[in-house]
């Protein structure tokens, strides 16, 4: 089964808007069609993010308490032991990379793409694909939640949402 490890931002907004690109990545996440790689920090910095005044006026108590216990139930918690500082645009977003490099995940999700540009190549063995719009990933994410590429647009819009492809595996085509 594919593992993933999500950007709390994506989480976020799939709990904000659940018709976007994140709602139907955590709803994919809730049906079984992925797993989710989790780390302490990562859980810590969801719950902080959750309680900002602009998110609590836009998600309910009943949403968050849903979002965590589906976290404990659900997803696949790695220790956290594992400690990589390498981006440096945002130091923060080490526990991403993290967390997939100790859960051996076959992707990052994220709304912050750029933060995660500065790794190029390679680093422990694993290339990186960068893939900034959706447009340019829909033959990946299309298999990851199981939909038609077409169900991944809402209208004329791109949505903003990036995919760190961890070739663990075989790298996907890209158009």
């Amino acid at each position: 089964m594919i593992k993933a490890v999500l950007d709390a931002n994506v989480s976020i907004s799939g709990l904000i808007s659940r018709r976007g690109a994140p709602g139907k990545i955590l709803k994919a996440w809730r049906d079984g069609r992925f797993r989710l790689l989790i780390s302490p920090q990562i859980l810590n910095e969801l719950r902080r993010a959750l309680y900002y005044p602009k998110i609590r006026s836009r998600v309910s108590e009943e949403e968050i308490d849903e979002l965590i216990e589906g976290i404990f139930l659900n997803a696949e918690v790695v220790s956290g032991e594992v400690v990589l500082e390498v981006l440096k645009v945002d130091p923060a977003d080490n526990i991403y990379l993290s967390c997939a490099v100790e859960g051996g995940a076959d992707y990052i999700v994220t709304g912050n793409i750029r933060h995660f540009e500065e790794l190029g190549g390679d680093y422990s063995g694993i290339h990186r694909n960068t893939l900034p719009l959706l447009k340019r990933f829909t033959g990946v994410l299309s298999p990851l939640l199981n939909l038609p590429p077409s169900d991944l647009f809402e209208g004329d819009i791109l949505l903003q949402i990036g995919i760190i492809y961890l070739g663990i595996r075989r790298n996907p085509k890209i158009e």
